[in-house]
């Protein structure tokens, strides 16, 4: 794998940070200097709202690197960037809060670089740093969590491999809208006639919260950009009480599905039921927050 030239762009966000995760950019940055295939990374890509620190430059003097900064840019919008100044015949999208395994990259290229050419991105499976209901939280929120390989309709943008040029005439909409980009994405690129690809071999590992009131905050936070999200792409907004019951739905249907997979005994389901209800109860608030037009709950911008 090794021997091939130099053909990948990793393309890394700074808007994760918080002073509290447990998961930094260094520590994403020093994953992908373990990569077993890091000779095939052709450049680094960090697009930021800021300059870099001591460290992070120490860091970026070990790679081809180079360091944009975007003043006033967003999450999807420092991706989009990325992309567009991508080099590579594939781009890999690196969250400054979630850690890659060190064969991460190896697999996804050995995954799709056998694929179709159908196959316009390679996604794989998160798991959340140990937290309260933290299992609990990757059902609801990660949307792949199956043993076995299979074509998809969902990814998430901080753990999936681009074929560049597939993907760099899409790029994400809303970029200064925190969520919802990336599943968006995922159904116009189906609706061109593309593939996404699932394979539980990538693993990432995303840092999650250690206290109840962050927990809170984050499930406020994630309705909040689902409504402004809504609201971008001029959809009609749900019944709330409908959106709730089907929510709660959805949830335990997917909990049948992956409590195996993410390691959930059947005898915790009132547990799970109960984060269930209370998950869906904070994205409900956060959600009419967004439709009322207030301002984004927590923002630190």
């Amino acid at each position: 794998m090794n021997s091939r030239e130099p053909d990948v762009s990793v393309v890394f966000e700074t808007e994760n940070e918080e002073p509290n995760h447990r998961i930094r950019l260094t520590d994403v940055m020093e994953s992908w200097l373990r990569q077993t295939a890091r000779g095939r990374v052709a450049e680094w890509i960090v697009v930021s709202p800021r300059t870099a620190t001591p460290e992070e430059k120490a860091l970026l003097a070990r790679a081809p690197a180079r360091w944009i900064e975007r003043s006033g840019t967003r999450y999807y919008g420092l991706k989009n960037e990325g992309i567009r100044q991508a080099r590579g015949r594939f781009t890999a999208l690196a969250d400054s809060d979630a850690l890659p395994a060190d064969d991460w990259l190896e697999t996804a290229l050995a995954v799709l670089e056998r694929s179709d050419p159908s196959v316009a991105l390679l996604t794989g499976r998160t798991r959340y740093l140990p937290g309260p209901f933290s299992r609990e939280m990757a059902i609801a929120q990660l949307p792949n969590q199956s043993d076995l390989p299979h074509d998809t309709t969902h990814f998430l943008a901080h753990n999936v491999l681009l074929r560049t040029e597939r993907v760099r005439p899409f790029l994400f909409a809303g970029d200064a809208i925190r969520l919802g980009s990336d599943t968006h994405l995922a159904g116009r690129l189906i609706e061109a006639g593309y593939r996404l690809r699932y394979d539980p071999s990538l693993r990432v590992t995303h840092n999650y919260c250690r206290h109840w009131s962050e927990l809170y905050r984050h499930c406020v936070v994630l309705g909040y950009a689902y409504g402004r999200f809504q609201e971008h792409t001029g959809e009609t907004h749900p019944n709330r009480l409908l959106d709730f019951a089907g929510r709660l739905r959805v949830l335990l249907a997917r909990w049948r599905e992956f409590r195996r997979p993410v390691r959930i005994s059947f005898w915790r389901l009132p547990l799970s039921l109960f984060f269930f209800a209370a998950y869906s109860t904070a994205i409900a608030h956060g959600y009419e927050m967004a439709v009322r037009g207030r301002p984004e709950p927590f923002a630190r911008f």
